[in-house]
């Protein structure tokens, strides 16, 4: 699922973790050990877990083409507006790949974790 960031409101998303991946095609929408991790997992856990991808990029095709290249199959969104983007600001996101992981209740429980600590942190909330 492709959406302008938008139309963010609009997705429903019935899951008790989420994770916000923050990502620009050219850099890598996703880091590919993240990526990794998080296809082992997903099949596993979706009712508790949901990834949404956050694209920082300027240029949509760009941008779809990537998704499609990394064969991603998460919900993704952009506004287009490169670090201006909307969903990065509200988060203060300012390097990528980013990722935070957050509670039911909009905390955040994790920001850019990576390989072991990622593995070790989604492996607690998703039993």
């Amino acid at each position: 699922m492709i959406r302008m960031a938008s139309q963010l409101s609009c997705l429903h998303l019935e899951a008790s973790m989420y994770s916000l991946i923050f990502g620009l095609a050219g850099a890598g929408l996703v880091d590919k050990k993240i990526l990794t991790l998080l296809q082992l997992l997903i099949p596993t856990s979706q009712k508790n877990f949901t990834v949404l991808g956050v694209s920082l990029d300027q240029d949509k095709n760009s941008w779809i083409q990537a998704i499609a290249a990394d064969k991603l199959t998460w919900p993704h969104v952009s506004d287009l507006k490169y670090w201006s983007n909307e969903v990065a600001q509200l988060y203060r996101i300012q390097s990528i790949p980013a990722n935070l992981l957050i509670d039911p209740t909009g905390k955040i429980i994790g920001k850019d974790l990576r390989g072991e600590d990622l593995l070790q942190k989604l492996a607690s909330i998703l039993k």
